[in-house]
């Protein structure tokens, strides 16, 4: 075959079109950006037992620069570094399960927990140390997350994005439409260690029964005799008109 017959069949296109076959997309939103704070809202920011004074505000940017504002009042007391645990706690679960997060960036004033989740820091406090597997945990599911510690007037959107998450804990005047819900704290371990509840379904036999006031048939002089007790089933004995009833030892007694 000469060099100009083969030529035709080099340079043919093939054909790369499926039209009986449909192809699925998913989606994979980039660069997202997670802004959290926390707070006890206590004087001196220790663990306090009204609930009402413990909050936290998670801001999320899209990649589309689109703003999502969260508050929540959490349903048991905390300190402070709890609270700020149970915000990171909070935004990674609203998100890492719900849209396919490819990237996520942290952004947090809170020092200690940045380099407690970044690794730099060891957690001494038994107290952090469940909050800190959670979130380490959460943050794990991501492909690709950094979290870092926002400084005070070195990023200018940075330190905006932190203070509103700051403005979002219990909010005493809502400007921006933001979503409030209700968060319990982490369980604790001493709850974790109980177990877990089990439903039983128990069934108490009731004192009265329609089978008890009935005797056990006996057959007298060839008649069957059924005997009912008490003023409740009166109306159900049997007319002292009623016929014979032949019982079984007269049928058998008739065939002899």
């Amino acid at each position: 075959m000469s060099a100009d017959a083969r030529k035709p069949l080099l340079v043919s296109p093939l054909a790369t079109d499926l039209p009986d076959e449909e192809v699925m997309q998913i989606e994979v939103q980039k660069g997202w950006e997670m802004y959290f704070d926390g707070a006890s809202r206590s004087p001196n920011g220790e663990k306090q037992s009204d609930p009402k004074k413990a909050g936290i505000g998670i801001v999320f940017v899209t990649p589309d620069k689109a703003i999502i504002p969260y508050s929540f009042d959490l349903t048991e007391g905390c300190s402070n570094n709890e609270a700020e645990y149970e915000s990171v706690i909070a935004g990674a679960s609203l998100e890492a399960l719900k849209i396919p997060i490819e990237e996520l960036t942290i952004y947090g004033d809170s020092e200690l927990i940045v380099k407690q989740l970044r690794g730099e820091y060891v957690v001494r406090k038994v107290s952090l140390v469940p909050y800190h597997k959670r979130a380490d945990y959460l943050m794990s599911q991501f492909r690709r997350v950094n979290i870092f510690h926002v400084r005070r007037g070195v990023n200018a959107q940075a330190d905006s994005l932190a203070s509103l998450a700051a403005s979002l804990i219990l909010p005493s005047e809502k400007t921006v439409t933001i979503t409030v819900g209700e968060r319990r704290v982490l369980q604790p371990l001493s709850e974790i260690t109980q177990g877990e509840p089990v439903n039983m379904i128990t069934a108490e036999e009731g004192k009265e029964d329609w089978r008890e006031p009935f005797e056990t048939t006996s057959s007298t002089e060839g008649y069957l005799k059924t005997e009912l007790n008490g003023p409740k089933y009166e109306s159900a004995r049997p007319s002292s008109s009623c016929g014979r009833m032949p019982s079984i030892s007269d049928r058998l007694m008739g065939s002899i």
